[in-house]
Formats: C-alpha cells, sequence, structure tokens
C-alpha cells in the first residue's frame, strides 16, 4: 500500500515538476528569477510563500503619495473599490494583471510583501 502512495506522490511530482519547466520556457528573464525565489522558499520549507499583507501600510503608501483611491484606481486601470478591496486584501482574483500592476506599485514604493 506504501509503495502504491509513493508512486502517486511521485506522479504528481513529476507532474509539477512539468508544468514548472513550461511556465520557465515562457517567461522572461525576471518572472523566471521570481519563480526560482518561489521555489527556494518553498524547498526551505516555507509552505507560506507570502508575507502577512498590512492593508495600513498600503494605504500609508498611498496617502503619502497624495492620492485618493479614486485617482490611484484611475492611474491602475481598476475602480475605487476595487483598489478598496487591494488594500483590505480581499482581492479574489489574487494573481490578476491589474492586481499585480498594483503590488509591483507598491513594490516601486517600498512595501514589497509577496516578495515580487
Amino acid at each position: 500500500m506504501d509503495e502504491k502512495i509513493n508512486e502517486g506522490y511521485e506522479l504528481i511530482v513529476k507532474g509539477y515538476a512539468n508544468l514548472i519547466l513550461t511556465k520557465v520556457q515562457q517567461s522572461d528573464h525576471r518572472k523566471r528569477i521570481q519563480l526560482f525565489e518561489g521555489l527556494e522558499r518553498l524547498l526551505e520549507g516555507n509552505t507560506n510563500l507570502i508575507d502577512e499583507w498590512d492593508k495600513s501600510k498600503a494605504q500609508e503608501i498611498r496617502f503619502r503619495e497624495g492620492l485618493s483611491g479614486e485617482n490611484l484606481g484611475k492611474e491602475m486601470g481598476v475602480s475605487r473599490q476595487c483598489i478598496c478591496q487591494y488594500e483590505e486584501g480581499l482581492a479574489k482574483h489574487n494573481h490578476s494583471s491589474k492586481r499585480m500592476r498594483y503590488l509591483l506599485w507598491l513594490k516601486e514604493k517600498g512595501y514589497n510583501p509577496y516578495n515580487l
């Protein structure tokens, strides 16, 4: 029984390895570095691949930049409500390109909770 379970795990790992290889082949240099850094964190035993989200820090940056939620939303191509959801950590599509644009904006301003 244990042998069958181990064979199943091996198939799962091989499947993930193929998916990772495909992603690496399809990615530019910057994305490859991010992928490898994430894999390193995982292999080091960090199963929580993201740091804690700090909404007050995200809001503080927006305020410091002199932007309202509406103005930042226009800059990012999203609604004020979307910016509010991002800041609250409630965005449903965590890896959407629009949310990624917001997270990269925060990174430029000195806050990088997801180790982008």
